[in-house]
């Protein structure tokens, strides 16, 4: 629930505008303590940079549609959200030390902080609850929160960023129902058009479907297709040598492997590393003799979208037969799959 909840409150700045042809945009504040280089972008748009001095910042910008914009400040570990309607010129004022934040002159980001006020009145009660009763309660209301922000917002971009952040908790069928309901110009944009992928990527992964083919390239430069990997069970296993969750599953991995190999079991390890020193030496470090693939020098692989892997560890166990039978087993949990099956 946390987590769901802190996905949807970073979503959550409330974008009311529908798509608009390319235009021009200018955010100028001031933010006391903040100087140095200051970054701006998004996972769509490439990351640009202005220099901040004593604070006073400048951003002259063009962006197709109404989006969220991330605004990073590395050197103070600071970073903020705001949401920009294409036209928009947005007053900032605020405090780094302080940690206050101010929007103006846009409506966009005033009608975001009624929905992230609601989202922290839950976030609170949901923490003081007591008993699994009353945490469900909270998790009922967060959800017609996000239900009601998409169905009441459903000719607005709002409605349709509440949607892709919260896509993951909601099924299929209901996904694709939700989008249908906006107009025909709100699904053209951006997070509609993205959040029909991932509904695509969810619906192909579910237990029963058959796996999607992979071709990525060995630590020889070798390409390595899944398909080619015996007549036995295979582990997908999306995981980097940076990421503490992925190597705490690698006793259990090792174990499965040492004990199931031989009946067949096999495990097709996926690297999303970009250091191939650092891919390689983990692999060597930590005894992982089982096939290594990665994304480097690949990156535009679309693996990690076919198998809509948001984080990592991300598995997906693969039957003799190439359909998926299990995801996302994590500890004891692999090797009980693995020992009923086999």
């Amino acid at each position: 629930m946390k987590t769901k909840i802190r996905i949807v409150l970073a979503a959550a700045a409330v974008l009311m505008a529908g798509c608009a042809k390319n235009t021009s945009y200018k955010i100028t504040g001031h933010v006391e303590g903040l100087d140095g280089m200051l970054y701006v972008g998004n996972e769509w748009l490439e990351p640009d940079s202005v220099q901040v001095n004593d604070g006073n910042i400048r951003i002259d910008g063009n962006i197709e549609e109404p989006m969220m914009l991330q605004l990073v400040s590395p050197e103070h570990d600071w970073f903020q959200l705001i949401f920009v309607n294409p036209g928009d010129k947005i007053r900032i004022e605020g405090d780094v030390a302080e940690q206050t934040f101010q929007i103006n002159g846009s409506k966009l980001n005033d009608l975001q902080k009624e929905f992230a006020r609601k989202n922290d009145l839950l976030q609170q009660e949901y923490a003081d609850a007591v008993s699994d009763e009353e945490r469900d309660a909270v998790v009922d209301k967060f959800k017609a929160v996000v239900n009601d922000a998409i169905a009441e917002n459903s000719d607005n971009v709002f409605g349709a960023y509440t949607l892709y952040a919260s896509i993951e908790g909601m099924e299929p069928d209901e996904a694709e129902a939700k989008i249908a309901g906006f107009t025909p110009e709100m699904q053209q944009c951006i997070y509609l058009t993205e959040a029909a992928k991932i509904v695509q990527s969810i619906k192909r992964t579910a237990i029963g479907q058959p796996f999607t083919e992979i071709r990525l390239n060995d630590r020889n430069g070798k390409p390595i297709l899944l398909s080619d990997q015996g007549k036995g069970y295979v582990l997908i296993d999306f995981w980097a040598s940076w990421c503490g969750p992925c190597m705490a599953e690698v006793p259990f991995l090792k174990e499965a492997y040492d004990r199931f190999h031989s009946k067949g079991f096999e495990i097709y390890g996926i690297s999303l590393d970009r250091d191939q020193k650092a891919w390689l030496n983990a692999i060597d470090k930590h005894g992982m003799n089982w096939i290594h693939v990665s994304l480097i020098g690949d990156e535009n692989n679309p693996v990690t979208r076919d198998y809509n892997v948001q984080y990592i560890p991300s598995n997906f166990l693969i039957s003799p037969e190439g359909k998926i039978v299990a995801k996302n087993l994590r500890g004891e949990e692999l090797i009980e799959k693995l020992e009923e099956l086999l």
